[in-house]
């Protein structure tokens, strides 16, 4: 069997937040197949969405208080190894980050470039996530929403089994950028909800389960797009949740967790 389990920001607040989606992956992958998807930590999409548009210093500054805010969640979790292979993953994404707003600051804003930013929130996130399986001695294989995405619809199109999952655990930065043609393959603005549903149809997955916020339309997407479904199987009730109408057709159960209570004792780690 194989489950798809989505990380809302709403549950990446902080390192305990992180241990408790690193132990629910590895609960369930003593018996399953599991595809973790990493959204954003909470408050990275919006600091990112809200960069600076020049490359002054306060774009620089910016991207370096996103680093450190991930990697004090990589001291607080990780082992001492792992936290020395984040750092150096870290660094390449902050990288890739200051590349996409050096485009878009000398080319100017495009939807691609604007998904492309706010793409780099998970992509911070998921390893992170993978890393803290592997100090549990588990052996995660880290993918790319978007690649892994493509390679799913194609697989459901041939009907072929889904064999795009080869180990027990792999996690996906689960915000798919877009496609060959430039055009976002979520609707109005990035949603890891949107690419844990589009790849929870196209690997056939047994179940969907949601950490955090159910999915719902994002922020920035027209509140008239909301409905309400009924999800299927004993966990089922209604929501406002027009992202999850595609699995209540195909008829896979949907489990929603909600986000866990704020704790008193430790508040979250830098973003709010």
């Amino acid at each position: 069997m194989l489950h798809v389990l989505l990380f809302s920001s709403s549950a990446l607040r902080s390192a305990t937040d992180l241990r408790v989606a690193t132990a629910a992956v590895a609960q369930r992958a003593e018996t399953l197949r599991v595809v973790a998807l990493t959204s954003a930590a909470h408050g990275v999409t919006r600091a990112l969405a809200t960069l600076p548009t020049s490359l002054d210093g306060g774009a620089t500054e910016a991207v370096a208080e996103l680093g450190r805010h991930h990697q004090r969640l990589a001291d607080a979790v990780l082992s001492a190894d792992a936290q020395a292979t984040y750092r150096l993953r870290l660094a390449q994404r902050l990288t890739v980050l200051r590349g996409h707003l050096t485009q878009q600051a000398t080319l100017g804003p495009t939807p691609a470039r604007t998904h492309a930013i706010l793409s780099e929130g998970p992509r911070l996130m998921a390893p992170l996530l993978a890393l803290a399986l592997s100090d549990l001695g588990l052996a995660p294989t880290l993918a790319d929403g978007t690649t892994l995405l493509h390679a799913g619809l194609e697989h459901r199109r041939t009907e072929a089994p889904p064999s795009l999952i080869n180990g027990p655990i792999t996690v996906v930065a689960g915000f798919a950028e877009h496609g060959a043609t430039g055009q976002p393959l979520s609707t109005a603005s990035p949603s890891s909800d949107q690419a844990a549903v589009r790849l929870a149809l196209s690997l056939r997955a047994d179940r969907l389960v949601c950490w955090g916020d159910a999915p719902a339309p994002s922020d920035l997407t027209d509140v008239a797009l909301r409905s309400e479904a009924r999800l299927p199987g004993p966990e089922g009730r209604r929501l406002p949740s027009p992202v999850l109408e595609p699995l209540v057709e195909a008829g896979i159960p949907v489990c929603i967790h909600g986000a866990p209570a704020r704790r008193s004792a430790e508040p979250a780690l830098g973003l709010s």
